[in-house]
């Protein structure tokens, strides 16, 4: 089992021709995981899923917009350029990075 903290990126892109791209990073606390999946008694999901699912609101409830569409991936870390940087919000436990491209 991996023991460390999940990262979760998501890339939100307008769907209205807008060049436009926010990466959003969140880095869901490996305790924050295990506290979910003993409440859940969910053994089954993968670490991912569950970094997924308790970071997808907080991280796109921030950024709304009707015409957007977002993919998601799982970085090891986050980005050098964030590395040294504040994160823009924190909520439930969890922190969250706004990085424009």
């Amino acid at each position: 089992m991996n023991m460390s903290d999940v990262y979760v990126e998501y890339r939100v892109s307008s769907t209205t021709g807008s060049p436009n791209v926010i990466r959003v990073f969140a880095k869901v606390p490996r305790a924050k995981i295990e506290a979910y999946r003993q409440a859940q008694n969910d053994h089954a999901s993968s670490d991912t899923d569950i970094a997924y699912n308790l970071s997808e609101l907080p991280a796109l409830s921030r950024f709304p917009h009707p015409h957007w569409r977002s993919s998601v991936s799982y970085p090891d870390a986050l980005p050098a350029e964030l590395q040294e940087c504040e994160p823009a919000f924190e909520e439930y436990g969890m922190r969250f990075w706004r990085m424009k491209n």
